[in-house]
């Protein structure tokens, strides 16, 4: 007899079924097949219920796994490389964040304007079918209190943190904690064709 399903489980299973829903109410494309009801609902009330079951199953899945907590040492490390990272970016950010952005970053820029503004809501950026639009999306409330090309230069740096991180963990998984710090510091410090793409809007490089 099968034991029933604990709390992480079913929480997984409504972030799934919120972010179905969350997606038929946000998106154009889900127009065709959004029932009244749904329609009557303000979009954005769907991310607070989405958020808090996604967190309680994030929390589940850590403990299934174990969790494997960073060492105190290891935790302040990759702080500071993400601070080295952040910082390393954020004067071309303040003074110029235009520079850095390519024709295919105007292209997420766009659709990140048009989200800001009520205009549409793309899944996918315009003729490029394999760029979705996460990061547009991120960038449309950044981009009410900044100047676009800023707020598109600051979430891509974001994006890349997030990537510094993720080198940092893969590396600490295969390799001493010294070698995981060379691995960020080169993430950090990286050469100039990454630091560019690490500012450029169309972020599906790194």
């Amino acid at each position: 007899m099968s034991s029933a399903p604990d709390r992480f489980t079913i929480a997984g299973a409504a972030a799934a079924a919120l972010w179905v829903v969350f997606c038929v109410a946000w998106f154009d494309a889900g127009d065709t097949w959004r029932p009244a009801a749904l329609a009557a609902v303000p979009r954005l009330a769907w991310l607070l219920p989405l958020a808090a079951a996604t967190f309680v199953w994030l929390r589940g899945r850590g403990r299934t796994l174990g969790g494997d907590p960073l060492p105190a040492g290891e935790r302040r490390a990759l702080l500071l490389l993400l601070a080295l990272a952040f910082f390393f970016r954020l004067p071309v950010v303040l003074g110029g964040a235009g520079v850095a952005v390519t024709s295919d970053g105007a292209l997420s820029g766009i659709v990140a304007l048009h989200a800001r503004d009520g205009i549409e809501r793309l899944v996918f950026v315009p003729q490029v079918p394999y760029s979705g639009s996460l990061k547009s999306h991120l960038t449309a409330p950044v981009a009410l209190v900044l100047d676009p090309a800023v707020a598109f230069a600051l979430v891509s740096v974001l994006f890349y943190l997030l990537y510094v991180a993720g080198l940092y963990r893969l590396a600490r998984l295969v390799a001493p904690p010294r070698t995981a710090v060379l691995a960020g510091l080169y993430a950090a410090f990286s050469p100039a064709f990454v630091t560019r793409y690490s500012l450029s809007n169309d972020g599906n490089y790194v």
